[in-house]
């Protein structure tokens, strides 16, 4: 695995910093991202429909606003607004929150009667009040330069605006009735005003009795209606009586809620269907809670700027690492850019929030063309800056509602610039002068900071097979883009330009108010390299958004390394797991990949994804379990310590994401450090992620079979489900499989989370019929409630892999250490479990360490089996250099060496040692550097990779007593490497010195003679982040045989601006052996050897693991 980063976590006063999360998303230079905000009028409306401008378009010869079951796209009159609430002149109403276009405008309210029911009806205006989901108040921003938090609406003086201090109110409790200018309804002919309406005629009100008044042909009034505005029409069975239920659209029927009224408080005049408290909503909620809910969609989501506010405040409250900036349509300058990393509200995501709930929607024009371009601007723009780094991602990410002016905008002011390198064929070419898509082709190619050197550094994926991928690895500028309501005349009918048959064809000449505007804008996208989003709801709105700034960000990623079915590969059988996750939401996935048996590499596409499948499954149907009172208990309240909905949130209920609880971008948490354990013969795998869970998942069909959250995750877990958490991860080891007592057990670590490790028998683990079954699997956790304090204060973070082993003293027991940053006297120590029960069977300390900065950091383990299968002698290092030797028959521990360079400072060792004879020597294989946090980056220092030999010497070895290497970096990126054999006389084995700054993190692998590693370097910034593979052979530490190597012989092999995980080593069907390593992008690199000789059929990796 790759030792990891985010937040940084400290057990004890020591100096090792480890940070939670992939390291990458530390190391790298952050992206940059302007977002084109949408501030035209249109962007005040409260209706969002699929027609010109959103808005509802009323033909008075039809008379109806709809045709053929639909909302007409376009008609003689437009209707935006549900709550006409005044205007000020020339849109002064944004300073009151009321509407910012009058009727002076021709920009009327809709008639709140049930002629027009369907507009107040979520099922066909999606903007609208929607039962099902609950509506929570604005994310915490900076507004006017102070810091706001805000609280739930006041239902009897509800906010029209809540960012403005001067707001006018509506009391959502009363029925409103006024002839104000601008708080009445323009009736056109066929437009029916209901008994106690009036009517504005001959110079005078007139009230509407008897029966409704149905406005007749060539005439027009200004109605003052009465209704109750916390009402809503719900699309579901009645009986339709004109009142109560009514048809909708498209023939179906919809029923009226009316919330909190009684017919007193209606006028006789008014719909009836008034409800009492105690009435059932389509929501469950009680009419106080229906109220509430209703009151906070009105104030903080009811109209189209509102609700864009509240999607991008959710997503900004727990996004890290970007800088972002705002550009309004209507004021095109270079944007301030804030860190969403920075403390200060003033500097972070709160401000970008603010900028958005601040959006005063009064530009009568949608300039998206000059926005886009002066985006671009921006970045080119030295003096401004915003580009600091040669590698630094940049983007475009334009917001609107509408469809683009129609002014020719050239980019740059160029009309004549050569578009070929990037813009030729399908679906690029051909791209129309002057439109988005030109400006957006443009500053893709372009490279928009040419003063920045060296050039060729952006992360790029130049290998993919996508047609989409982004190839470039020049500075440049992505485009992305996200519609509300707006479609186009190709898109979103069609999402996938390069599948489209026939393919797409650009119009140039594009009028006003055309959808062909949209298509420009999603063809803007296709050669900006990024994506175009649908959004007519806050949670697809926010959805969206996260999914555009992950793919900005790009750490859809992996850290851990893959895993084999089988060592042996064989036609029909052969297959391999990969953890990934993705940096906003955290959420992640374990796939599984079909190989190819006689080349060892994985299968392009996935066979399941087990995020995908567990997001399909019934959260109520899962098997979910914990640890509670010493044993296994049913994963609710009691064993939780969580509220019933926090419980139903953490096993997937996903109602109430986005409102109150945490928006999740998928149900499995990140993969991040663990690798998937895989029982073949059970047919099952186990893999841990970072929401908190042990799944064991069907190798057939990744549908989990049950689940298991270790009780030190659980405070986590809890805390994982609020807004604004801030991701630290939960279960971040990988699980071993092993055999205790006749029984197959799953052991497993906390990884970078945190202390603790957790045990799980697995025999026959397909045969659970309840939660129940389930819990009985449970053995136990270490340390628990009855571990002594002594016990604990010595334990720390247990990065370090279980390792089960069977001994002469103890029978079968697991193997754990003490970890990182311990509380107690800093020693290392190896504790001796029994497997069976977690009790300590004994404890063994090293003589290196001291409390406080001097912690060893005792981590990985690795143990030598016996011709008897037993375990004698278990080797691991320490940060502090020192190679230690336990002695489980004796309970001894040895000293085996000091690893230090070439002026005898003493290197870090994190890796598990590798053991192998060669010959009738016992050899240790291990590297040297930390990558385990931020502080670990841009490290220049020269590290070493050691091949020991312990010949039962009870003196440490020297480095003098080493045949030294040194390595080559050719210009090609391969490696080479020079030294003088072994001299076993009077050496006990070699060290190769690496290029400055390479860091061996991961664990090596031996394979018939050779040994394999990896080797990176990571840079704050990630524009110098490299890896590279070694291969050496075992004997003397240098570069195998020519015949070894399938084609040009090499010591070491460059992987460019990717971080590595250890090898995954496996022999092909034709007897080849492959080594298979993850890169960070979450790629795989696999590489063939001819290296002969056979593997073991129960081995599933290069160290024993019974399956």
């Amino acid at each position: 695995m790759l030792l990891a980063a985010t937040s940084v976590l400290a057990v004890g006063a020591t100096a090792v910093n480890i940070t939670q999360g992939p390291i990458v998303t530390v190391g790298q230079a952050k992206p940059n991202v302007i977002f084109g905000m949408d501030d035209s009028a249109s962007m005040d409306s409260e209706v969002l429909m699929n027609t010109d401008d959103g808005l509802i378009w009323y033909n008075a010869a039809t008379p109806n606003g709809w045709s053929s079951g639909a909302w007409s796209f376009t008609g003689s009159q437009e209707m935006s607004y549900l709550f006409p609430n005044g205007c000020a002149p020339n849109g002064g109403g944004t300073s009151t929150g009321a509407r910012t276009l009058c009727d002076n405008s021709a920009w009327y309210a809709v008639p709140p009667t049930t002629q027009f029911a369907a507009a107040r009806s979520s099922d066909y205006n999606p903007l609208y009040y929607n039962p099902l989901i609950t509506y929570r108040p604005w994310s915490p921003a900076v507004v006017g330069g102070s810091a706001v938090t805000y609280a739930n609406a006041n239902p009897t003086a509800a906010l029209s605006h809540p960012a403005l201090s001067g707001s006018v109110t509506m009391n959502l409790q009363a029925t409103v009735n006024s002839q104000a200018t601008n708080w009445t309804f323009n009736m056109q002919p066929g437009m029916t005003i209901p008994v106690g309406g009036q009517y504005f005629s001959s110079n005078k009100w007139n009230t509407v009795n008897g029966s409704a008044k149905t406005v007749s042909t060539g005439q027009t009034y200004t109605a003052a209606i009465p209704y109750w505005p916390a009402s809503y029409w719900v699309k579901q069975a009645c009986s339709t009586n004109g009142t109560t239920c009514v048809a909708a659209p498209d023939g179906a029927t919809l029923q009226l809620y009316q919330i909190g009224c009684t017919a007193s408080a209606v006028s006789s005049s008014s719909t009836t269907g008034c409800f009492t408290a105690g009435t059932t909503y389509p929501g469950g909620r009680t009419q106080a809670a229906e109220l509430q809910n209703f009151a906070n969609w009105f104030q903080y989501y009811r109209k189209r700027r509102l609700m864009l506010g509240a999607s991008m405040g959710s997503v900004l409250e727990s996004l890290h690492g970007m800088n972002l900036g705002v550009m309004a349509f209507s004021n095109r300058v270079v944007p301030t850019m804030y860190d969403t990393d920075s403390t200060t509200p003033a500097q972070n995501g709160q401000q970008v929030a603010g900028l958005f709930y601040t959006n005063a929607a009064t530009l009568y024009s949608t300039p998206t063309r000059e926005t886009l371009d002066a985006i671009g601007q921006a970045y080119m723009n030295k003096t401004a800056n915003i580009i600091k780094y040669a590698c630094q991602r940049n983007a475009a990410f334009i917001v609107t509602d509408g469809f683009s002016d129609t002014t020719a905008v050239y980019p740059k002011g160029d009309s004549t610039w050569d578009m070929t390198k990037y813009g030729t064929g399908t679906p690029y070419a051909t791209t129309p002068r002057g439109l988005l898509a030109d400006n957006a082709l443009y500053y893709y190619t372009n490279n928009v900071r040419t003063d920045i050197t060296p050039t060729g550094r952006v992360p790029a994926a130049t290998e993919s097979l996508d047609p989409a991928a982004d190839k470039n690895n020049n500075l440049h500028m992505n485009t992305y883009a996200i519609t509300l309501g707006a479609r186009g005349s190709l898109w979103p009918a069609n999402t996938n330009a390069y599948t489209m048959a026939p393919a797409p064809t650009w119009k140039s000449n594009i009028v006003s108010h055309s959808p062909d505007a949209i298509d420009d804008l999603w063809h803007a996208t296709i050669n900006g390299r990024g994506s175009m989003f649908l959004a007519t709801t806050p949670t697809e709105t926010a959805t969206n958004i996260q999914q555009g700034l992950t793919q900005i960000l790009r750490l859809s990623g992996s850290q851990s390394g893959v895993t084999y079915s089988t060592v042996n590969l064989r036609t029909g059988d052969s297959y391999a797991f990969a953890g990934s996750y993705k940096a906003i939401g955290w959420s992640g996935d374990v796939e599984k990949f079909t190989v190819d048996p006689t080349t060892g590499s994985l299968a392009n596409t996935s066979s399941w994804s087990a995020n995908t499948v567990l997001q399909a499954m019934d959260y109520t149907t899962r098997k979910l379990v914990t640890f509670s009172g010493g044993a296994g208990a049913p994963f609710n309240t009691t064993s939780t310590g969580q509220t019933a909905s926090v419980v139903n949130y953490l096993r997937g209920d996903r109602t109430n994401e986005g409102s109150t609880y945490r928006m999740r971008t998928g149900l499995m948490g990140a993969v991040i450090n663990a690798e998937a354990a895989v029982s073949a013969k059970d047919g099952v795998v186990f893999a841990t992620s970072n929401e908190g869970f042990v799944h064991t998942l069907d190798v057939a069909t990744g549908q989990e079979l049950w689940g298991y959250a270790p009780s030190f995750g659980l405070s986590t877990m809890g805390a994982s489900s609020a807004p604004a958490w801030v991701f630290t991860t939960v279960l971040d080891g990988t699980p071993v499989l092993g055999s205790a007592g006749g029984k197959k057990i799953l052991v497993g670590g906390r990884g970078t989370a945190g202390v603790g490790y957790y045990a799980l028998d697995v025999t026959n683990p397909k045969t659970n019929a309840t939660e129940a079954d389930v819990a009985k699997r449970v053995l136990w956790e270490f340390p628990n409630s009855s571990t002594s304090t002594t016990v604990t204060n010595t334990l720390g973070v247990s990065i370090g892999r279980p390792v089960v082993v069977h001994t002469k003293n103890w029978g079968d027991v697991v193997l754990v250490t003490s970890g990182y940053n311990t509380n107690g006297d800093g020693k290392g120590r190896l504790f001796v479990l029994d497997a069976l029960t977690g009790a300590v069977q004994a404890t063994i300390a090293t003589t290196a360490g001291s409390s406080g900065t001097g912690d060893s950091g005792l981590g990985q383990v690795s143990a030598w089996q016996e011709a008897d299968n037993s375990v004698q002698y278990v080797y691991g290092g320490d940060i502090l250099g020192n190679l230690w030797r336990f002695d489980l028959v004796n309970s001894t521990v040895l000293k085996l060496a000091i690893l230090t360079n070439k002026t005898g400072v003493t290197l870090p060792i994190t890796d598990a040692p590798e053991l192998s004879s060669v010959g009738a020597r016992r050899m240790l294989f291990v590297g040297t550097g930390m990558l385990l946090g931020s502080t670990d980056l841009d490290d220049t220092k020269t590290y070493s990779f050691f091949g020991i030999w312990d010949n039962n010497s009870t003196t440490a070895v020297a480095r003098s007593q080493l045949a030294t290497r040194s390595v080559t970096v050719n210009p090609d990126g391969t490696r080479s490497v020079s030294g003088t054999s072994v001299n076993w006389t009077n050496q006990v084995g070699w060290v190769v010195d690496l290029p400055a700054g390479e860091k061996v993190n991961t664990d090596p692998a031996v394979a018939y003679g050779a040994i394999a590693f990896t080797a990176n370097s990571a840079s704050a910034t990630g524009c110098t982040t490299s890896s590279a593979l070694y291969l050496a052979s075992t004997s003397d530490g240098l570069q195998l045989p020519d015949s070894a190597f399938m084609t040009t012989p090499y010591f070491g092999m460059a992987y460019s601006s990717t971080l590595s995980s250890q090898p995954a080593v496996a022999r092909t069907s034709n007897g080849k052996i492959v080594l298979t390593v993850r890169q960070s992008d979450g790629t795989t690199n696999s590489r063939l050897l001819n290296l002969q000789g056979s593997v073991p059929a129960q081995k599933t990796a290069w160290r024993e693991i019974l399956r």
